[in-house]
């Protein structure tokens, strides 16, 4: 890293962790993203202004090289020139400083999308509403209601879901044809190396927005955007994971991008033990890849030389490759005593989600090498045991029950990791925790810290 480099702001790290953002006004984007009010980020004049939310004649456009959002055959890649145009006037008028502002909104898009497809609950904000006014009228949902539900009495917050989920789904009005069109162009748009994205995703839109303010920057502006908020490197990689999600099989392309962001954001990050042992670009699963020379067609393969119709070399080389990581390439926990608490949550939260990327696409050694820096550089301790209990509600005898005993190396600080409140599983059959038969401060419930 070159020492001309500026390092991620306090407030970039709080937010890319989740974080309060220590000194920030309650109203400012960042507070609000890691608050989790994404309605206010997306109503914001940050997110108006770049998506053109109160555009509602032709003359606000006539200025802009774009497509105007007024004419019939305005088409779901047509969004994508008038959002550049867009970004491009509104960095012109509040100046480069802009661009912390706009990739907090593609962060907030990018949100809105993982909680609509994963974690819930559905957001009351439809994306179409963010985007000129003509182009809101014409792609409106039209199944969803802001008006509660009527519940019976007594009835419990797994009804409560089921009921909403229902009549955000099945009660409703029918999508309209022309929402329905450019939620399919939209998931078209997604596709990479002709992976086929998942046809059914709700919600693409958010994704496409996240997409156009994160990744998809245009050339000139890359470099103002990259001296003004580095962290948007490391959402393009969140971004672009997250369109991988939605297609059956890995994207090499998709692989490729994410890694040239992620290798952008090492630049950004401090001085760390793993700084070292990342310097090597060449993948590990690729250097174990067998490189067939001129001789392998001359060399016959006899019945002892195959074992479940694998030859014996290769099944030993793959054996050999994916449970041992050379210690030249990991850090130790030791290396770690003089960085400070703040980088190391830092890079072990990059290393981690490294990790989570070479796994998705089926490179287990890189996958494994950087999980292990990983939990180096956030202290975690962690052992597998086992210890005798019951389970269910109705056992009589103990068995032994599998444990994982975790421990974090730094305590749990409630002011800068809410925990989210466990709820209560009121299953029929399992039991809340297991009841072991002897208790012992080992099996008793750990704090830890929210990636540990």
């Amino acid at each position: 890293m070159s020492q001309d480099t500026p390092l991620l702001s306090q407030t970039e790290r709080s937010v890319l962790l989740g974080q309060s953002v220590a000194g920030a006004d309650d109203a400012s984007l960042a507070a609000l993203l890691v608050q989790g009010s994404y309605e206010e980020v997306l109503r914001s004049g940050t997110a108006k202004a770049v998506f053109g939310t109160d555009i509602d004649d032709g003359a606000a456009v006539d200025g802009l090289d774009a497509p105007s959002p007024f004419g019939p055959e305005f088409a779901a890649a047509d969004i994508r020139p008038l959002v550049a145009a867009l970004v491009r006037h509104h960095v012109k008028e509040a100046g480069p400083a802009a661009w912390a502002s706009i990739t907090l909104v593609g962060a907030c898009c990018l949100h809105a999308f993982v909680e609509t497809n994963w974690t819930g609950p559905d957001l009351r904000v439809d994306p179409a509403s963010l985007l000129p006014k003509p182009l809101a009228a014409r792609w409106q949902e039209s199944f969803i209601t802001v008006a509660p539900l009527e519940l019976p009495e007594g009835a419990d917050k797994h009804e409560i879901g089921r009921r909403e989920q229902m009549g955000r789904v099945y009660l409703g009005a029918e999508q309209s044809e022309q929402r329905a069109r450019l939620d399919r162009e939209l998931v078209k748009l997604m596709e990479a190396d002709g992976e086929e994205a998942y046809g059914l995703t709700p919600r693409p839109l958010y994704l496409y927005l996240a997409r156009l303010l994160l990744v998809d920057i245009p050339s000139e502006c890359l470099a103002e955007r990259d001296a003004e908020a580095p962290s948007g490197h490391w959402w393009a990689a969140r971004m672009l994971l997250i369109q991988q999600s939605l297609l059956d099989y890995p994207a090499q392309s998709l692989l490729d991008q994410i890694v040239e962001h992620l290798d952008q954001v090492r630049k950004y990050l401090p001085r760390s033990p793993a700084s070292d042992a990342l310097k090597s670009v060449r993948s590990a699963d690729e250097q174990t890849q067998v490189v067939p020379t001129d001789d392998m067609d001359d060399k016959p393969v006899t019945d002892d030389m195959v074992v479940d119709d694998e030859p014996i070399e290769s099944k030993e080389l793959a054996a050999e490759t994916i449970t041992q990581v050379p210690e030249s390439e990991t850090a130790g926990s030791s290396l770690w005593d003089t960085v400070s608490v703040m980088d190391r949550e830092l890079w072990a939260r990059y290393l981690l989600e490294l990790g989570v990327v070479y796994s998705q696409h089926s490179m287990p050694l890189d996958a494994k090498r950087h999980i292990v820096q990983a939990q180096a550089a956030s202290g975690l301790q962690w052992q597998m045991s086992g210890a005798k209990g019951k389970r269910t509600r109705f056992q009589t005898f103990d068995i032994t029950q599998l444990v994982l005993l975790a421990r974090s190396a730094q305590r749990v600080d409630s002011e800068h990791n809410a925990v989210p409140e466990a709820m209560d599983l009121n299953d029929d059959m399992l039991l809340e925790n297991i009841e072991f038969t002897e208790s012992s401060p080992e099996l008793a419930r750990q704090d830890l810290q929210i990636m540990d």
